[in-house]
């Protein structure tokens, strides 16, 4: 019977040092889960930030693509009109000659 309540003591010393130790691996388990959980928020703000600078740069560039091809009709569209005042300047010079040798 001695031996009986001797290992009902070991058994019931060891069965509290089980309860500590799964309670402190059961608080480690939760801090890590909190700081794996703040993690992906933080990763899901970061890409949803990502996201949002991706799109705006493209739409930047789409903009300054457009820009860019309305500049270039302008420059046609002047290059094109300095080229007939060139001609009507050339025109004009040679009218001016014209009458000058009459």
């Amino acid at each position: 019977r001695g031996r009986l309540e001797a290992r009902i003591e070991v058994l019931t010393t060891e069965l509290e040092s089980q309860r500590k130790q799964n309670q402190r691996d059961d608080d480690a388990l939760k801090i890590k889960s909190k700081i794996i959980d703040d993690q992906t928020g933080t990763i899901r703000k970061l890409k949803e930030s990502l996201q949002e600078r991706d799109d705006q740069i493209r739409r930047l560039r789409e903009e300054a693509l457009q820009i860019q091809k309305t500049f270039q009709q302008q420059l046609e569209e002047e290059t094109g009109q300095q080229a007939e005042l060139k001609e009507q300047l050339a025109h004009l010079n040679l009218r001016k000659n014209e009458l000058k040798q009459q």
